[in-house]
């Protein structure tokens, strides 16, 4: 009897701890969860909140969508158009730059299609076009995944800089006047940590294999 009690003691102290716990839904993408960012920046978020961060990682679309029906308390995409449509639309506000990343193009070593050096995404792929059925081919990739890539074989990065193949990411609160149930408290903690500078050195402090992979706004200030 005695260790009867004591385990229904044990769980509901346990489901009280449970039921006690503070967590927000965060609807992303898969880019930030598979380049190993959040499993970076979340830890220092609890440390400095005591909010815990479960993320949804999808694609942009979806992640837009499950916010649209309520089911996430904030954002963090990479769609500009989509994420104004979304904000405009109501399911969300107080729409913010978080960071960017950038895509870059990789290719053989020989660069049979002489791009390498090029900082014009349009003149590279122009070039590419021409030399594809050779097969030594060459990709447009994100500098994340590419970080995270092992089997490169003899690709490597020939063209990046050019501002067309920036990636901003965008920080976006679900509406707590559609969606009352939305944690919108710990939500907007989140979005003002994620914002300023100690979302920011959080983030530019990430880094794989010594290279950072993502960067501050390049218009948005950030205070």
């Amino acid at each position: 009897m005695i260790r009867i009690l004591a385990f229904l003691l044990a769980a509901l102290l346990a489901s009280e701890a449970r039921a006690q716990e503070r967590f927000i839904t965060l609807s992303s993408t898969t880019s930030t969860q598979d380049s190993g960012l959040f499993d970076h920046i979340l830890p220092r978020f609890r440390a400095a909140s005591g909010i815990d961060v479960h993320v949804v990682a999808v694609g942009t679309g979806q992640a837009l969508a499950i916010g649209a029906r309520g089911d996430a308390d904030a954002l963090l995409v990479h769609d500009r158009a989509g994420e104004d449509k979304f904000v405009a639309d109501g399911f969300g506000i107080d729409r913010r730059d978080v960071m960017y990343n950038d895509f870059v193009i990789v290719g053989p070593k020989s660069d049979p299609a002489g791009i390498r050096g090029l900082n014009s995404a349009r003149e590279a792929l122009g070039r590419i076009l021409n030399v594809t059925a050779a097969l030594d081919a060459y990709t447009l990739t994100d500098r994340a995944t590419w970080a995270n890539f092992k089997n490169r074989q003899n690709l490597e990065i020939l063209t990046e800089g050019d501002a067309a193949l920036f990636n901003p990411y965008g920080s976006i609160l679900v509406n707590p006047a559609k969606w009352p149930q939305v944690k919108a408290a710990d939500a907007r903690i989140w979005h003002e940590w994620l914002t300023t500078r100690a979302g920011l050195d959080a983030i530019t402090s990430y880094r794989i294999a010594g290279e950072q992979l993502f960067f501050p706004p390049r218009v948005a200030a950030v205070h």
